[in-house]
């Protein structure tokens, strides 16, 4: 599916409440999140309109677990602020860290810091091992 797409609401949302109504008390669903890695595609715009209603629909059906707008990509409306680091040299993500840690932003995404929200980054790389032990720090 492409959420950049025109019709792309009219495609998803149906099939995704059908989803969540079928999971809703499954006892391993801890969270949803209905988009990952929602980049901009053949120069169309992630459409931040689509995340939104998705989200907030998904709120509405389920009020007691976060939901994530898209994971990966630029927030909308979200519960969990999270983003996709692939950097491989353990001591370029120390830099990227450390930085995030003084100004809360990455890449030019601001996240804020609300005590009321989870933060959570999630690493997909070789650098895991290195920023476990400063992130505890």
């Amino acid at each position: 599916m492409d959420p950049s797409a025109p019709d792309g609401l009219k495609n998803f949302l149906p099939e995704w409440m059908e989803a969540v109504e079928r999971d809703f008390n499954h006892p391993a669903i801890i969270g949803w999140c209905p988009f990952n890695e929602t980049w901009d595609y053949e120069g169309r715009k992630q459409d931040d309109d689509l995340l939104a209603i998705v989200y907030r629909m998904t709120k509405l059906y389920d009020t007691t677990r976060p939901c994530i707008d898209t994971s990966g990509n630029f927030h909308v409306i979200t519960d969990i602020y999270d983003l996709h680091d692939y950097e491989q040299n353990p001591k370029s993500s120390q830099v990227i860290m450390r930085a995030m840690q003084r100004t809360a932003s990455w890449h030019g995404i601001t996240m804020r810091r609300d005590r009321n929200r989870l933060s959570v980054f999630r690493y997909l790389s070789a650098s895991t091992a290195a920023l476990s032990g400063m992130l505890r720090a």
